[in-house]
């Protein structure tokens, strides 16, 4: 999904963070995927406007996405269409590069969807958390590789350490250049993808800026903390520019019993009801 005919675009650009989650040991798997996919977007007065004509980031997949540290995976990202030209090439991002180790780019052939890279990972002592990022153009896609410690320790079931750094609104090292905050403002939505609709949300700024970012996604319309089903964004810092931008979980299609909380740096948005929601 691409932005429709910007006059000005700029990709998302992610940088570092890292959460420590819950559990430790090979045995023990979080109960969030992170899966996500997120576009630049230009709203019309009756719309949000995208287009597909040019291939962009559909999805990044590990395997394994659970391993003990030490242990090598595979990145394979999927494009919404075969790359066009001679091929192209896609940034790959880690949001803990001490953890795991991901080539800075990597090429997809004229004709391809899909291709496959190596990634190292390091020991960690604590259960640990990295978002996997591709970027291409105005689209970006991501996944959790969920790295367990080698050695004695872990996380404390429940634990969510760097989180409330992520998201304390009295910290000023959350919000880079904009000591004001991002301005944000939300509006709930369904995107709607061949035949789907997905959880998602239109964002913009009034203060263009790096922040981190964050969203929750619960069973039932009232995002109840002990209904999470799903998190993504960890406090991962996100360039959010002049445009608009939409992001959406992608494991949940078509399930309106759902509700969603989305964080931009200090900001929150309200508790989005997906019964009630409108398209994007």
């Amino acid at each position: 999904m691409l932005l429709a005919k910007p006059t000005h675009v700029s990709p998302i650009m992610l940088a570092a963070a890292v959460l420590g989650l819950a559990g430790c040991g090979s045995g023990s798997r979080p109960m969030n995927s992170g899966n996500f996919s997120g576009t630049i977007a230009r709203q019309s007065e009756s719309a949000i406007d995208t287009v597909t004509g040019r291939a962009g980031v559909a999805n990044v997949k590990l395997s394994p996405a659970y391993l003990k540290g030490g242990v090598s995976t595979e990145i394979t990202v999927e494009l919404t269409q075969p790359a066009p030209g001679d091929g192209i090439t896609v940034q790959l991002k880690s949001s803990d590069s001490s953890a795991v180790a991901v080539p800075a780019t990597m090429r997809i052939p004229s004709g391809q969807t899909s291709a496959t890279v190596p990634a190292s990972t390091s020991p960690v002592t604590t259960a640990t958390t990295v978002a996997i990022s591709a970027l291409y153009g105005d689209t970006v896609a991501g996944t959790s590789l969920h790295i367990a410690p080698t050695i004695s320790g872990g996380v404390a079931p429940g634990t969510d350490s760097l989180r409330a750094t992520a998201r304390d609104g009295n910290s000023t090292q959350n919000d880079s250049l904009t000591p004001t905050g991002p301005g944000a403002k939300f509006r709930g939505c369904w995107y709607k993808h061949n035949g789907h609709r997905y959880q998602g949300v239109y964002i913009k700024v009034a203060n263009p800026g790096t922040y981190p970012f964050d969203a929750d996604l619960y069973r039932g319309a009232t995002c109840n903390p002990a209904q999470k089903i799903d998190e993504f964004g960890f406090g991962t810092r996100l360039h959010f520019g002049g445009f608009g931008y939409i992001f959406w979980f992608t494991d949940f299609a078509d399930q309106s019993n759902t509700s969603a909380l989305w964080y931009v740096g200090r900001d929150k948005s309200k508790c989005v009801s997906y019964a009630a929601a409108p398209s994007c």
